[in-house]
């Protein structure tokens, strides 16, 4: 991965870092949807659950006092128009059933009175007890009749309308999600050039310099961030190098005139050591004739 990070161009890495940045933001937003909807949900079907729960005990006390199951029952049926009901129960303060009603099973079907077990401390208390399971909400209501706890009433609702909302709203968000990151890739194609015209002038100057040697090129600058101080510094810099080629071209010109002339001095001298050399041998050769020839 970092290898191709690393021979990736700068466009790329910019889209990437906005791309990733985009889907974070929406992940994150998505989350905290989600979530919100779950806490929402939960404390608003709770506080529904607990004034229903409230009411139904008021309703119920005169069947409690007496004991009376079939009242009981039916004041359990009329709780059958709440869609999201699962199970409700009357229970003695001790724990043992009294009359329960499944509003998603059939009367006749075992698992109706299938209802799992409490906890014995739940029924040790004054006070409304409601708990989270997987696919249900619970709420445990005492009944109080003249500062008395009499009986207890339990409601369990189904989560499947929270898990519902939750699947449309994921669906909103999912395309939201994707409506995002496509304005983001716009986006980040038009901005990310803010950054990579820059870079490109530069690298496309560094590789013409370094085929043709034309060391009088420039980097437009038309900015005043880090960029375009490196643009302004990458063209000093060349500037520099050609004041330092001309300096040393100079310094060749002036080293080879002076040597044309000392090697034309050189010539010249040779020269006359040469001629001077060969009148010194005619000189010899005619004097060594005079004093061979005999005189007359």
């Amino acid at each position: 991965m970092n290898v191709r990070l690393k021979k990736m161009s700068i466009k790329n890495k910019l889209n990437i870092v906005i791309l990733a940045t985009c889907f974070a933001v929406l992940f994150l937003t998505f989350l905290i949807v989600f979530a919100t909807q779950w806490f929402l949900y939960k404390r608003n079907a709770m506080e529904e659950l607990s004034s229903l729960a409230r009411i139904v005990g008021e309703y119920s006390t005169a069947a409690l006092m007496f004991e009376d199951s079939q009242v009981l029952g039916k004041n359990l049926e009329s709780l059958d128009q709440r869609s999201s009901l699962h199970r409700s129960a009357f229970y003695h303060i001790d724990g043992t059933m009294i009359v329960e009603r499944s509003y998603t099973l059939g009367p006749d079907d075992p698992r109706s009175l299938s209802l799992a077990p409490f906890p014995k401390n739940h029924f040790n208390t004054n006070e409304t007890i409601s708990w989270l399971e997987m696919h249900h909400l619970n709420i445990l209501q005492p009944v109080i009749l003249d500062g008395e706890k009499i009986a207890f009433l339990f409601l369990q609702a189904s989560m499947e309308e929270l898990y519902l909302l939750l699947l449309e709203w994921a669906g909103y968000l999912a395309l939201a999600a994707l409506a995002g990151m496509v304005f983001a890739n716009i986006m980040a194609n038009r901005l990310q050039r803010i950054f990579t015209v820059p870079v490109i002038r530069l690298t496309q100057a560094v590789r013409q310099i370094s085929e043709e040697k034309d060391y009088s090129l420039r980097v437009a600058c038309d900015t005043e961030d880090e960029l375009g101080v490196l643009a302004s510094g990458f063209n000093q810099m060349l500037e520099k190098i050609k004041e330092r080629d001309a300096h040393l071209e100079d310094q060749v010109r002036d080293r080879t005139l002076k040597l044309r002339k000392a090697m034309e001095k050189a010539v010249t001298m040779a020269d006359r050591a040469q001629a001077a050399n060969r009148s010194k041998s005619m000189f010899l050769a005619n004097m060594s004739h005079e004093i061979r020839t005999p005189m007359n």
